[in-house]
This record gives structure tokens, sequence and C-alpha cells, in this order.
């Protein structure tokens, strides 16, 4: 399994947990530095990923300490 793999099913997991638990009208975000977006999370099967479980983002750059997008 790859660490993307890892992280994707990981956050998935912890969700879901969350989720069904505490809290059914929270909704969760993965925040992701700009630049690791950029790099990695344009990848067709990482998004293909993104769609298939729903998973929503958020997109922060760490040098400005600022939220530069919101993914729904």
């Amino acid at each position: 399994m790859s660490f993307a793999s890892f992280v994707v099913r990981f956050f998935i997991i912890l969700r879901k947990s969350w989720l069904e638990e505490k809290e059914a009208d929270r909704v969760l975000y993965l925040a992701v530095p700009i630049e690791t977006y950029q790099d990695f999370f344009q990848l067709s099967f990482v998004q293909r990923t993104l769609d298939r479980y729903q998973i929503k983002l958020i997109i922060y750059d760490p040098k400005r300490e600022e939220i530069r997008l919101w993914i729904k």
C-alpha cells in the first residue's frame, strides 16, 4: 500500500467513525498544503478517489497561513 493510499484510507476511516459515533451533522475536511495539492492531488487517480469517497478538502498556504481553497 502506498503512503497516499494509506492516508486516504485512514482519513476515510476516521471520518466515518467520527460521524457515525459523535456528530452526524458535522462535515469533515482534509487539510492539504497547497504544494501537495498542486503536485499530488491533481493526479487523475487521486481525483477519482476523492470523488468516489466524497472527500472534502481545505487547501492552505502554510507560508502565508491562509486558506486558499475549499473543495466540497
